[in-house]
């Protein structure tokens, strides 16, 4: 297991579970924040090929951290790409961010908010576009629930 990264609420590391790689964030429990729940909240609600995949959340009471296992994002975020996108590549990462954007709002409920190159990951030789970071992510139970403060960057 190696660090990967570090987010607003933890740290984040790459490692192997059986047959497959694996994300783990690392959150601890009294820095839990109410933008902590909502990114799992978010996550727990979501199936879909272009967003990433929450395979469980860890919350045991003898530990002072809290562990979200997602998929392993390998690959460049749309920030880091070294040359120009084709035509078609350009068409087939909108068609799959608004596939993605789609699943979240009319079908979860949720709005991610932080929409950026730098959370949008692109995976495998296929170069698939995955949405990540639910940091910022509201969930809605009703259609007339309502936000009434800014969030993202």
């Amino acid at each position: 297991m190696k660090e990967a990264g570090c987010g607003a609420y933890g740290r984040v590391y790459h490692a192997l579970d059986k047959d497959r790689e694996i994300a783990i964030k690392v959150i601890g429990k009294l820095s839990f924040t109410p933008e902590a729940a909502e990114e799992i909240k978010a996550l727990q609600r979501l199936s879909h090929p272009n967003i990433v995949e929450l395979h469980e959340v860890i919350n045991n009471k003898s530990s002072m951290n809290l562990f979200l296992i997602t998929q392993y994002l390998e690959g460049v975020s749309m920030d880091e790409l070294q040359k120009n996108a084709t035509k078609e590549e350009m068409w087939k990462w909108s068609r799959q961010l608004i596939s993605a954007l789609h699943m979240c709002h009319n079908m979860a409920n949720i709005a991610h908010r932080d929409i950026k190159p730098e959370n949008l990951k692109l995976k495998g030789k296929e170069r698939e576009i995955v949405l990540y970071d639910f940091g910022s992510s509201k969930c809605f139970e009703t259609d007339d629930d309502l936000v009434f403060d800014t969030a993202g960057t």
